[in-house]
């Protein structure tokens, strides 16, 4: 078990690294020295929601970008002219 101060440092450490780096950097690595099962509870659905929207944003643009290739435009700029046109 971690002791009051210990803790103190781990989560100083995460609040410093969150506001220097972001949330997405700072829970790169894992913390297995947290013995707290809410922190990796919470972590869990953090980076499962991550995920979750990536993989979204991810199939949102392909399938923008698979319209665009579907009328032969070869660039998005091509493509919005093509709308704002018609």
């Amino acid at each position: 078990m971690l002791s009051f101060t210990e803790e103190l440092e781990i989560f100083e450490d995460i609040h410093y690294r969150m506001k220097k780096y972001g949330v997405e950097q700072c829970f790169k690595k894992p913390y297995d020295e947290i013995e707290e099962p809410l922190f990796h509870k919470k972590l869990e659905e953090y980076l499962k929601a991550t995920a979750e929207l990536e993989n979204y944003v991810n199939q949102k643009f392909e399938h923008l970008e698979n319209q665009i290739r579907a009328h032969n435009y070869a660039t998005l700029d091509a493509y919005i002219k093509f709308v704002k046109e018609s």
